[in-house]
């Protein structure tokens, strides 16, 4: 997987794909640039597979079929990027932008089990647009789980935090880091 540190996040996440139980919202909320998103990646990933492996086993249909993104929706700088250069005509972090995910959300899955959402800089989401995707949480489907990314958690709507599961990131102490140069220049 490549990931550096966070064990007991990975675990506690593989422990969900194992169970079979998932929340309809997750929070990854801590400093910047210590991997959420890439874990947020991997744990939809994990959902997505037949084997619920967390980064998915990469062989099973589900992972072959997930890599073409019907049934995941990322909102993130990427697809902001697209809206500013005028690819796409709004703002994803938005109403406009919450209206398209909530119309993608209501779509059942093509290929997965779970339509997934994934919104990197959460803490980005307009007032307006915070409040419009409460409707979605407050009952949503039985097949869609959100994934909200953050370094700025308290700047998302008290309601909105209170109906995820906050999984509480913190910098990678300084050995497992230099643990893992060593053993790249062996």
């Amino acid at each position: 997987m490549g990931i550096i540190g966070h064990q007991k996040k990975l675990s506690y996440l593989q422990n969900f794909l194992n169970r079979g139980f998932l929340f309809p919202a997750f929070l990854f909320e801590g400093p910047e640039k210590i991997g959420k998103r890439t874990i947020a990646k991997e744990f939809i990933r994990g959902m997505q597979c037949e084997k619920t492996i967390l980064g998915g086993c990469g062989s099973c249909p589900a992972c072959i079929n997930a890599n073409a993104g019907h049934d995941t929706m990322v909102i993130d700088d990427v697809l902001a990027a697209r809206c500013q250069t005028k690819e796409l005509s709004y703002d994803p972090y938005g109403i406009e932008g919450v209206g398209h995910l909530m119309a993608f959300a209501h779509t059942t899955p093509l290929r997965a089990q779970y339509k997934i959402i994934l919104i990197d800089n959460a803490h980005r989401l307009s007032f307006e647009a915070q409040n419009k995707l409460l409707k979605i949480l407050e009952e949503p489907p039985s097949y869609c789980i959100f994934i909200f990314v953050s370094h700025k958690p308290e700047s998302l709507i008290r309601t909105i935090r209170s109906r995820c599961l906050v999984v509480q990131f913190g910098l990678v102490p300084r050995n497992h880091i230099l643990e893992y140069l060593d053993s790249k220049q062996s």
